[in-house]
């Protein structure tokens, strides 16, 4: 089923999933068929508004030394790519237009997505997550353009004494540790970082979608269980850590 907004259609679920465990009190505590955690609160600090939060554990550092390069490029390729058919510029463009913020990051252990939206937008926020978790399509004509960004941001970056410092001291206090280290592009693989995309992506459980502002906490069951809880974990090929 497809619901177009704009000139970008939704795929909407064909069954939606349901709540196991439903925990009430000044916070909502839901756990959702998939596994998916979500953490509901009612408030009105600003009237009409609401902010929605997706984050995965925390765990170990998941990526290897071999891929820290390709996969701290992943967010910035997405971003280039845009979502699914939709470009970058249309794809923000349709949101600007609903009043909708968003912001995402791949970071050494944890991915987050981070929204804030008017009340009459909630759904739209909603599709735009179970598109994200859905096989991502890269646009390969980006990825020339996403290094020559990263690489004009180093080069701020290695023009600041300050930050050099930094580095040098962090580079001291943990042996040289790469994660600690500028992004070395000539390492960067874009075969490797289309490959390591969907492990971010790949298992809801690992998610927690903590959700607060002015709601109707049955609504936002309703769109929990219709478009977090439908989330298929996905099997994902080759070895990750």
């Amino acid at each position: 089923v497809l619901e177009e907004a704009g000139s970008f259609s939704f795929v909407e679920p064909e069954e939606k999933g349901a709540i196991v465990s439903d925990q009430e009190g000044l916070v909502r505590d839901w756990i959702l068929s998939n596994e998916m955690r979500v953490l509901c609160k009612q408030s009105e600090l600003e009237k009409g508004q609401v902010l929605i939060r997706l984050q995965s554990d925390r765990g170990v550092l998941q990526l290897s030394e071999s891929d820290w390069v390709s996969g701290n490029l992943i967010t910035q390729y997405m971003d280039a790519s845009g979502l699914n058919g939709l470009s970058r510029a249309a794809f923000f463009s349709y949101l600007q237009s609903r009043g909708i913020e968003m912001n995402m990051a791949i970071s050494m252990n944890a991915t987050e997505i981070a929204f804030s939206t008017p009340k009459e937008h909630l759904k739209t926020v909603f599709q735009v997550i179970h598109e994200l978790y859905r096989p991502f399509r890269f646009d390969p004509s980006r990825w020339p353009i996403v290094l020559a960004q990263h690489q004009e941001m180093q080069k701020q970056i290695l023009n600041s004494p300050e930050i050099l410092f930094s580095f040098y001291i962090q580079n001291q206090n943990t042996q040289n540790h790469y994660f600690f280290r500028p992004l070395e592009l000539s390492l960067a693989q874009r075969e490797r970082a289309e490959a390591l995309a969907p492990h971010f992506f790949a298992d809801p459980k690992r998610f927690t979608a903590i959700i607060v502002g002015d709601v109707d906490v049955e609504e936002i069951k309703e769109f929990a269980m219709q478009y977090l809880a439908s989330i298929p974990c996905r099997k994902t090929e080759g070895e990750f850590s």
